[in-house]
């Protein structure tokens, strides 16, 4: 038997075996492509909805304050009638400063997520090119082990 036989078919058994490895690399590339792309959607919504949670403790601030100036200005037979619709909207307000926190919170976790998705992409990407380098020195040695 022919000993060049022997290397060019280990060679042919290592290009298959990097030919693997580089398509599971490039199949978990796409997936942390997916995965970022959709935690990237995620943290923009969580950001929307930062946003309007704040515009509406804005509108919700404003609203209590010319409540309690009304109060304020109220004699003494509109006291009680203006008291109740400053404490009403002071708790709408409160209400507004809790859906800014937990807004807050959605948003800063959506943020850690897409920072985390990113990364793992960046690191797919490099094993892609990795594996696409064992690739072409497999097929290079496998093409000098048939020569």
């Amino acid at each position: 038997m022919d000993p060049s036989y022997g290397r060019s078919q280990s060679r042919a058994r290592e290009v298959t075996a990097a030919q693997q490895s580089y398509d599971a690399a490039a199949e978990a590339l796409d997936a942390a492509l997916a995965s970022a792309t959709e935690a990237q959607d995620a943290r923009d919504e969580a950001k929307d909805a930062y946003t309007e949670a704040k515009d509406q403790k804005a509108d919700a601030k404003q609203v209590y304050v010319a409540a309690r100036a009304d109060y304020k200005a109220a004699d003494a037979e509109e006291k009680a009638e203006t008291l109740e619709e400053m404490n009403t909207a002071k708790t709408d307000y409160q209400e507004s400063l809790q859906g800014v926190t937990n807004a807050k919170t959605n948003y800063a976790a959506a943020k850690t997520a897409y920072t985390t998705a990113k990364s793992a992409y960046a690191g797919a990407k490099r094993t892609v090119k990795t594996e696409a380098s064992t690739l072409k020195a497999a097929k290079k040695a496998y093409e000098d082990a048939t020569r």
